[in-house]
C-alpha cells in the first residue's frame, strides 16, 4: 500500500534531496561513479578453509563464534576511495571480486607449496647442518617453509 508524503514536509524535503542528482544540489550520483569501491581478500577461517565470507559461523548458537565470524568477514572487505588506494590494495593481495580473491589466495598457496617442494628437493644436496635448520623451521610451523632465514652470521672484517 502506498503512502503519500507531502513535498513541503521535512521527510518530503529529505527524500527530494536524495532523489536529486549532485549537479542539482542533491545526494544522488550524477551517473556511474567508480569510487568508493569494495575490494575483497580470501583468508583461512578457523577451520583452515580459505574463504572471503564465512556464512556458517553467522548461524551458530555460540556467541563467541558469531563474533569471531563477523570479525573475520569484515576483515576481508576493504573500501577504497580512489585509484591510488585501489592500486596499493591490489598490490597487497586485495581483489575486485570474491571469485578473484579466492583464485588469488589459492594461487598464492599453490605457489608456496611448489616453492616448499622445490626447497625439500634441494635439501637432498644440502649439508647436514642446513638440513637440520630446514627441519627445525618445518617443525615450528604448519605453514609451507620455502626458505630458511639464517641468523646474522659473522661480522664483516674491518680493514684499517
Amino acid at each position: 500500500m502506498g503512502m503519500k508524503i507531502e513535498e513541503d514536509s521535512a521527510l518530503g524535503k529529505e527524500i527530494a534531496k536524495w532523489n536529486a542528482p549532485k549537479r542539482a544540489g542533491g545526494m544522488r550520483a550524477d551517473g556511474f561513479e567508480e569510487f568508493p569501491k569494495m575490494l575483497y581478500r580470501a583468508q583461512p577461517n578457523a577451520q583452515g578453509a580459505f574463504m572471503v565470507f564465512d556464512m556458517v559461523g553467522e548461524r551458530s548458537t555460540d556467541a563467541n563464534r558469531v563474533e569471531a565470524t563477523r570479525t573475520f568477514n569484515t576483515g576481508n572487505c576493504l573500501k577504497v576511495g580512489n585509484a591510488q588506494e585501489e592500486r596499493n590494495a591490489m598490490s597487497r593481495g586485495w581483489r575486485r571480486s570474491v571469485p578473484d580473491a579466492m583464485d588469488h589466495a589459492l594461487q598464492v598457496q599453490s605457489d608456496l607449496s611448489t616453492a616448499a617442494a622445490e626447497a625439500n628437493y634441494a635439501a637432498r644436496s644440502m649439508s647436514e647442518k642446513a638440513r637440520r635448520e630446514l627441519d627445525a623451521a618445518n617443525a615450528e610451523t604448519s605453514e609451507h617453509v620455502a626458505d630458511v632465514k639464517r641468523g646474522p652470521g659473522r661480522p664483516r672484517r674491518e680493514d684499517a
